[in-house]
């Protein structure tokens, strides 16, 4: 196997998308396919479990990811510091997060951080939510951003809610809902909506797209590997998305609508948004970097 093929793995296994996987590394989708076949073959095993509809890790891919990503990481940092013997970095501080949009207030968090702590290198990553709770749980990240009720606890870890998740639905501007100041599933039902395939939902978003395909009988669904995909439908005028109300970054192409239905009956306070730290007795950037978080979050409610 090379480490090209490991690269791709990687991004294949956080994107779960060979189209995705192939412009964000400039080569073919039938490259990315090829490689990925190639390091299968060579394994004797499957890593990913493919269909039309989406693309997901199988238990060994899963094993593979979450055991592969610090080691490569850190043989570029090791790369690294050689090639740069002079390096003001003195530790690290590694930052997860499931998409984007959820970390938008990050950039002013990290600026913050990076004049007190300048000798701390920060490193976000993207991954879905199986990854950043193994690499949590392994002790290779120290902050994990996400949903509240998707979080694994644990040992040493804490958790602080940041704001209140609520359910909208997204539509373009100029879609015939748009006016609408509220929504339910039967206004949803004959309109065309973007689904998430499983592997890319988490836990109770999974139990609301559940719901949409038996209250939404009349609809025309289009799958989706990640929020990135339906923005893209969404700016195009095509269809609409029930999702939490961080899960996309302001838009003026589209507009997001309150959503309330009787059906669903699970507790609210799941949806809210959160982050999770590992406290420890020693020196610890991640406890004072979430205590920044948390400021910067609660300042703009």
């Amino acid at each position: 196997m090379t480490s090209r093929q490991l690269e791709i793995f990687l991004r294949l296994s956080r994107n779960l998308n060979f189209a995705k996987t192939a412009s964000e590394m400039y080569m073919t989708q039938s490259t990315v396919s090829r490689e990925i076949q190639l390091l299968e073959k060579e394994l004797g095993l499957s890593l990913f479990d493919r269909n039309p509809k989406y693309v997901k890790l199988t238990p060994k891919g899963q094993q593979l990811s979450v055991s592969l990503l610090p080691l490569l990481n850190s043989i570029k940092n090791t790369l690294s510091c050689i090639q740069q013997p002079h390096s003001c970095y003195t530790s690290c501080l590694r930052i997860g997060f499931y998409h984007r949009a959820s970390i938008l207030k990050i950039p002013e968090v990290l600026k913050e951080f990076h004049k007190l702590y300048p000798s701390v290198q920060p490193e976000l990553h993207q991954g879905n939510l199986n990854q950043l709770n193994a690499l949590f749980a392994s002790e290779y990240l120290d902050v994990v951003f996400g949903m509240k009720n998707a979080f694994t606890p644990c040992k040493n870890s804490r958790i602080q809610e940041l704001y209140r998740g609520y359910l909208c639905v997204c539509v373009p501007v100029c879609h015939p809902l748009a006016d609408r100041t509220m929504l339910s599933f039967s206004d949803l039902n004959g309109h065309d909506i973007l689904i998430l395939d499983r592997s890319s939902v988490q836990a109770e978003l999974s139990y609301i797209m559940n719901l949409i395909k038996e209250k939404c009988p009349n609809s025309q669904f289009f799958y989706c590997s990640n929020v990135e995909e339906q923005e893209v439908y969404l700016s195009a005028g095509i269809g609409v998305v029930l999702s939490v109300q961080y899960s996309f970054i302001p838009n003026k192409q589209f507009i997001q609508i309150p959503f309330l239905d009787p059906s669903i009956n699970r507790n609210p306070s799941d949806l809210n948004y959160a982050v999770m730290w590992r406290k420890t007795e020693e020196c610890n950037h991640a406890e004072e970097f979430v205590r920044m978080a948390v400021a910067k979050y609660q300042a703009s409610q």
